[in-house]
């Protein structure tokens, strides 16, 4: 089977070794968007080992992956195959319905038993415990199949369940935790699936302006949104505009030079930074990447500043877009290396992080006379 195609705008991948993976590892690759990527390292884990034998979550992700690059109906087949149609939990018994769901939708909607389904599905699967995840997705895929009744019964239900649970003022909460802004985008869908929709666009609203809400999560819901309103013939409700992401650019300064920097043998460097310069650096990025709400950090894996902020954005959360002026190896020996094993090993772990992507350059030389910018 070939591999699915690189996602639109998909930049070259960091190096993950095939034997380090892990379920946590591969989700957080699949879940940021890099799915060509997460199904190339779940590929490599599989090599010359039996599906039985590989972590049933591995296989789940690695399908996710497959399935979200458009492989749907091969993630079909591979869910028999690998064994997970007898894992007997949540996630495990809804992917055919999730698969079922998404096909539908990939098909141009001819197929409405795909709907009819995947819907018993989640329905069973809400019966057993009232959990507002299936029952949600049962709702919506009975109002696809024009099932009004069924539709407005089961959102009904999840509006009363949820309202007692999530207070509207806790939207504006600046450290809104993800588990919470899901639950508050299914109060949102099952309200609009009840027909209370200006209380909907309301809560969907001050969802949308609070900085601390996944914007990935939001995006994924307005799709959800358009097919609801696809379905109805009407027109879409008036929302905020997209909050686009705050951006961090970062290049540190770190080198002091003696001697000649034009590549002579008696030329040195070495970083600036103390230890206490360093930790007053940690201060200020964590400051400025909250006050801008920073989500994707650029620049250089340099031992010193670089990597310092380069550390302190994906603590922060944020994604980091590593640009490095040379090749992996090059810039590593060069710019990290000889500067003792911290610096390496906070190279790599950046590297290594599944927020990060890579874009190595070639032939890049600064006009200036530092050797901090000559590589």
């Amino acid at each position: 089977m070939s591999s699915p195609q690189a996602d639109s705008g998909e930049t070259a991948p960091v190096e993950v070794p095939a034997q380090t993976l892990d379920p946590a590892g591969l989700r957080a690759l699949v879940e940021s968007g890099r799915r060509n990527e997460a199904y190339r390292l779940y590929q490599q884990a599989c090599e010359g080992v039996g599906d039985a034998d590989i972590d049933p979550l591995l296989h789940y992700w690695g399908l996710m992956a497959l399935a979200r690059s458009g492989f749907i109906l091969e993630a079909m087949k591979r869910y028999r195959a690998t064994g997970l149609d007898h894992v007997d939990t949540r996630d495990f018994r809804l992917l055919p319905a999730r698969l079922l769901k998404d096909l539908y939708f990939q098909t141009g909607r001819r197929h409405l038993w795909m709907v009819e389904q995947a819907g018993d599905l989640y329905r069973r699967e809400y019966d057993r415990d009232r959990d507002g995840f299936p029952g949600i997705n049962a709702a919506f895929l009975a109002f696809v199949a024009d099932d009004t009744k069924t539709a407005h019964d089961l959102a009904g239900e999840i509006v009363s369940s949820l309202s007692t649970q999530l207070d509207p003022n806790g939207l504006a909460d600046q450290n809104l935790p993800i588990g919470k802004a899901y639950g508050y985008l299914t109060l949102i869908e099952a309200l609009y699936l009840s027909g209370h929709n200006d209380r909907a666009t309301d809560l969907l609203s001050d969802l949308m302006h609070n900085a601390a809400a996944p914007q990935g999560a939001i995006d994924n819901f307005l799709r959800q949104l358009r097919r609801i309103y696809d379905h109805t013939g009407l027109r879409m409700p008036n929302l905020p505009a997209r909050r686009q992401p705050g951006l961090m650019r970062f290049c540190g300064e770190i080198f002091q030079i003696t001697g000649d920097p034009r590549g002579h043998p008696d030329a040195k460097r070495r970083p600036l930074l103390t230890e206490s310069e360093a930790g007053r650096l940690r201060i200020e990025a964590k400051a400025l990447l909250a006050s801008r709400s920073c989500q994707i950090a650029v620049g250089a894996l340099a031992a010193g500043a670089d990597l310092i902020i380069a550390e302190t954005a994906l603590e922060a959360g944020c994604a980091l877009q590593a640009v490095l002026p040379s090749g992996v190896d090059d810039f590593r020996a060069r710019s990290v290396t000889p500067f003792g094993p911290r610096w390496e090993h906070a190279f790599e772990t950046c590297l290594a992080h599944p927020k990060t992507t890579l874009t190595c350059l070639s032939g890049v030389l600064s006009d200036g006379p530092d050797l901090a910018k000559i590589y």
